[in-house]
């Protein structure tokens, strides 16, 4: 990911977990059930962000971890409990 876009995660992280906190709500659930379900137990959260997916994944019992580029994201993840490893696939 190119330094900018990091650069925007980092300073903008706050506004973008509030603003996309709801997202299950308005999207199916369904489709994270059912790919709980099918996971193996351990999930590679590539691009995280602030960790929306990986606590309900979570809650599915499964271990998840958290890989964003933007250190603010990083940051989000661990507070609420999360693995997390700040870098960039």
């Amino acid at each position: 990911m190119d330094i900018r876009t990091i650069d925007t995660y980092d300073q903008h992280a706050i506004t973008y977990d509030e603003e996309t906190r709801n997202f299950w709500e308005k999207f199916p659930s369904a489709f994270l059930d059912t790919f709980a379900a099918q996971a193996q137990y351990r999930v590679l959260d590539v691009g995280s962000g602030p960790g929306r997916d990986a606590l309900l994944l979570d809650s599915h019992g499964l271990e998840v971890t958290c890989l964003d580029a933007s250190k603010s994201m990083f940051e989000l993840c661990i507070s609420r409990g999360l693995t997390a490893i700040e870098g960039d696939l």
